[in-house]
């Protein structure tokens, strides 16, 4: 009695299994849906984490020194000094939309 039915359950996964097209859709088709969703999470759900994060990064402020010293060559000729410079800022607030 359940040999049959073993028998014919058999021949359905054979038959299941072997429409190549119909087992190839059944594993893309959920891998698409995980694909689609992880892009969906990073891009939407936490890119203001990842935009917040690359502005932070690519926003680097630098300190130099100002004093080092003179220059002179060999025959006492001063060939760099130091003078007084003031420092400019320029800031475009439009350039980071928020």
């Amino acid at each position: 009695m359940y040999r049959g039915f073993f028998q014919s359950l058999k021949e359905a996964v054979k038959r299941f299994l072997s429409n190549r097209i119909l087992v190839v859709g059944i594993v893309l088709i959920p891998m698409a849906f995980l694909l689609f969703g992880r892009l969906f999470h990073l891009q939407i759900i936490r890119g203001n984490d990842y935009y917040e994060n690359y502005v932070n990064t690519t926003r680097k402020e630098v300190s130099i020194p100002a004093i080092r010293g003179n220059i002179y060559d060999r025959n006492g000729v001063l060939l760099a000094g130091n003078k007084v410079v003031y420092s400019v800022t320029v800031t475009d607030d439009n350039y980071y939309p928020k």
